[in-house]
């Protein structure tokens, strides 16, 4: 839902952020950094934390995916943390691969930034 909104409503923005909502944001730092880096606005996607690379699915457990929504033994890399900052560019393609996409991953830092991407 956040990716959609962000391409219904923020369309004409630069970047897109997603963050949890228990997460403290330096919002003028924040914005300080990516003003800085108006040369790259496309093809953008920083993790706020660190990437996650060749993590095993857990198939049991709070986190645990059934094979039939995840059948494979890895996940792809993919940003792990409590946020991560992408280019409108990447908001755009993540959302219209999400609408031809199983969407039922709870995982969202999984299924945003590993499976869509």
């Amino acid at each position: 839902m956040g990716l959609r909104w962000t391409n219904e409503y923020c369309a004409n923005t630069d970047y897109a952020l997603l963050a949890d909502d228990d997460v403290f944001l330096n919002i003028p730092l924040i914005v300080r950094e990516y003003a800085v880096r108006s040369a790259y606005k496309n093809d953008v996607l920083h993790c706020g934390y660190w990437l996650a690379k060749h993590a095993k699915v857990l198939r049991k457990g709070k986190w645990g995916v059934s094979r039939q929504l995840y059948n494979m033994a890895v996940y792809p890399s993919y940003c792990l943390g409590p946020a991560y900052i992408m280019s409108q560019d990447v908001a755009r393609e993540l959302y219209v691969t999400s609408e031809h996409t199983r969407t039922d991953m709870f995982i969202d830092d999984v299924f945003i930034s590993g499976v869509l991407r």
